[in-house]
């Protein structure tokens, strides 16, 4: 039992070295609409002082899908051309859920659970993490902020 924390690892290490190069590839490629390219236009914007048309309907389906607060962090990419911020946003992104893991397998490591599991915390949270890899990975490749919610949570 004491090496199934390091198989999760294991596991999860190999996923992330393959997938997460796929998907940056995916992201750089991507050229239709994105969440990522409604929050850029929204950023461009305010770095613009164009307060009144943030949000447009001429964005697309669903120009309101980002919070207000996340313009901050966007207002710095529009100055970038758009596959480089969809690249830095991306990398941003996945820096955010890495230090979400490490909080959480701190936490873990406090509980009662893992100090009676063999597995221990990083394998517990490697476990974890198996379940939503993949939806990390789309989050990652359409520019959503959720890297951000989950280093946040």
């Amino acid at each position: 039992m004491k090496h199934l924390g390091r198989v999760w690892i294991s596991l999860l290490g190999t996923l992330s070295a393959v997938g997460i190069p796929i998907y940056a590839y995916k992201a750089w490629i991507k050229t239709d609409y994105t969440d990522f390219s409604v929050y850029l236009r929204a950023g461009a914007r305010l770095a613009a002082g164009d307060y009144a048309n943030i949000y447009t309907l001429a964005d697309g389906a669903s120009p309101y899908r980002y919070a207000p607060p996340t313009l901050l962090l966007m207002r710095p990419l529009a100055f970038f051309e758009e596959h480089t911020a969809r690249l830095v946003w991306f990398f941003g992104q996945l820096v955010s859920f890495a230090l979400g893991f490490i909080l959480l397998e701190r936490a873990v490591r406090r509980s009662r659970v893992a100090r009676k599991n063999p597995m221990g915390s990083w394998g517990i949270t490697a476990f974890g993490g198996l379940f939503i890899f993949r939806l990390m990975l789309d989050t990652l490749s359409i520019g959503q902020i959720s890297g951000s919610l989950f280093l946040a949570f």
